[in-house]
């Protein structure tokens, strides 16, 4: 597990450094065609939003965002269970 944090942590990073921090209120649920990349940052919240078709061709998109259902599931263990 501690291998996919840190795949985590350096997919996300040059994201996090082309958005910044995100300084408005906070925005309405996305609409059902659109996805948003939410990172939550020790200095604010980032967050990118677009088009699933737009993000499907942004080459900074894919990591994160594909292939988030299978890390968040994996970083995620039951209160009282350590996976290595």
């Amino acid at each position: 597990m501690v291998h996919l944090v840190q795949v985590l942590f350096a997919v996300s990073q040059p994201v996090v450094n082309a958005i910044g921090p995100w300084e408005e209120a906070r925005r309405a649920p996305p609409d059902r065609d659109t996805i948003r990349l939410t990172f939550l940052v020790s200095d604010g919240l980032y967050f990118g939003e677009a088009p699933m078709t737009v993000m499907q061709r942004e080459p900074m998109a894919p990591p994160p965002s594909f292939n988030g259902r299978q890390s968040s599931c994996r970083l995620w263990s039951p209160p009282g269970r350590r996976d290595a």
